[in-house]
């Protein structure tokens, strides 16, 4: 999908927001990473997933051109050492990928492709014991944005609703604690 340049940029009025949303995500990096190299790959963590969940409230659409270099860039900083090690992040983007590409067949586009792309994404940059908690919040995130939706009448049944902003969310919190989350459900700390 061809998108010109400007399209994918908010406007003035819109950045004002997204850059204090992405500022009170990059406190949370300090408070929970500190500064180093963490710090750093989360802060572009950070602003991606603002950008995408953005454009996905606005749009309704999750663009290649965004989520295929951010999911690159996941594999290249894993394999370089600064995030996980390589084999769970492959390991996340393939589970994250194959999971989201039957829920995107089996939901007969309801779950849309550029889903598929950004957790295959999410999944490089965590591995797959955070990548799966990231998941488990994204869907708890959106089936209560979606009841709540449904139960004060701003959305139908059939409505659709984007899912790009609760994967934001679910990615950032798998980013900030995944792992221990994981640990901590196992008993394992």
């Amino acid at each position: 999908m061809r998108e010109k340049a400007a399209r994918l940029f908010p406007t003035h009025r819109q950045a004002g927001p997204l850059v204090l949303l992405w500022a009170l995500g990059m406190l949370g990096l300090y408070m929970v990473c500190g500064i180093g190299e963490r710090m750093v790959c989360g802060g572009v963590f950070c602003a991606v997933l603002v950008w995408l969940a953005f454009l996905d409230v606005r749009d309704g659409l999750l663009y290649d051109c965004i989520t295929l270099p951010f999911a690159l860039l996941g594999a290249v900083l894993s394999s370089a050492g600064f995030l996980v090690p390589l084999d769970e992040a492959l390991i996340g983007g393939t589970l994250c990928g194959v999971l989201f590409y039957c829920l995107h067949i089996v939901s007969c586009g309801g779950m849309g492709g550029g889903d598929v792309k950004l957790v295959f994404g999410l999944g490089l940059w965590l591995g797959w014991q955070a990548a799966v908690i990231a998941l488990w919040a994204a869907f708890l995130l959106g089936g209560t944005a979606a009841a709540f939706l449904l139960l004060t009448g701003r959305r139908g049944r059939r409505d659709g609703m984007p899912f790009g902003p609760c994967l934001a969310a679910g990615g950032y919190l798998g980013f900030l604690g995944g792992e221990l989350l994981w640990r901590l459900y196992w008993g394992i700390v």
